[in-house]
């Protein structure tokens, strides 16, 4: 769900479903042009930042995506999972980069 959080009362501006299962995170790239989500269908997902139309889903993770962020360039995406990798997608168009970070011995839960 989105809300226009800038009216006293927050109105809902849309509402889709993002993934088959939970969505567990999401992050405005830099500067608004898109949103990128990560669920527990293991799915990493990019959405317009204007009309919120569907951009992209790649299934590039062996467990829940736990974390996704936005490089300040707006050119990658990086999603880390419960699966101990750390994936890495180009923003435009959206598709995974082939860059896979292995070697963490813990979920991982934060990237910034």
């Amino acid at each position: 769900r989105v809300y226009d959080l800038r009216r006293p009362k927050a109105k809902q501006l849309c509402y889709t479903f993002a993934h088959d299962h939970m969505a567990l995170c999401l992050a405005w790239l830099p500067d608004a042009s898109a949103i990128v989500t990560g669920g527990a269908d293991w799915t990493v997902s990019m959405w317009s930042g204007e009309d919120l139309s569907f951009l992209g889903s790649e299934m590039r993770h062996l467990g829940y995506v736990r974390c996704v962020a936005a490089s300040y360039d707006c050119k990658r995406v990086a999603s880390g999972s419960s699966d101990l990798c750390i994936n890495v997608f180009s923003c435009a168009p959206f598709k995974y980069e082939e860059i896979k970070l292995e070697g963490h011995t813990s979920w991982i839960r934060w990237l910034h």
